[in-house]
């Protein structure tokens, strides 16, 4: 009796591939179940946060200048009745700091004019080499 195997490795091989399919496809389907559920539960989170801030802004009411000065009786008022702020004393150290940012600006613009001379040169000097070749 001669039995050929071929047939029989044709038959598997054409009912598992359709069962890998059937597999991978249930896998993918779980993942997703998964990846929806994650994504509800962070956007419960997030819209919890929120609710959270929400509140923590209802507590605290952080008002502008101007909403001070809309509201802000004089007789009632702990300032003293002088509108201008109070003046402080310049110190050696803040005439040093005053100093360098006015140096700095100053190099800066010196820099940018040196930058833009050089420029100006090297294309005076660009022009007279392509004269020459002419």
């Amino acid at each position: 009796m001669n039995f050929d195997v071929t047939p029989l490795w044709l038959i598997c091989i054409s009912v598992c591939a359709p069962i890998a399919a059937v597999v991978g496809f249930a896998v993918q389907l779980r993942s997703v179940k998964n990846l929806r559920l994650e994504n509800k539960k962070l956007e419960l989170e997030i819209e919890e946060l929120e609710k959270a801030k929400e509140e923590a802004e209802r507590r605290i009411v952080i008002a502008t200048t101007e909403e001070v000065k809309e509201y802000n009786d004089i007789s009632f008022s702990r300032r003293p009745t002088q509108d201008a702020a109070p003046t402080r004393k310049l110190t050696i150290f803040s005439k040093l700091g005053l100093f360098k940012a006015a140096l700095q600006e100053y190099a800066i613009f010196f820099f940018i004019c040196v930058f833009v001379f050089y420029l100006i040169f090297d294309a005076y000097r660009v022009t007279l080499w392509l004269w020459s070749l002419f």
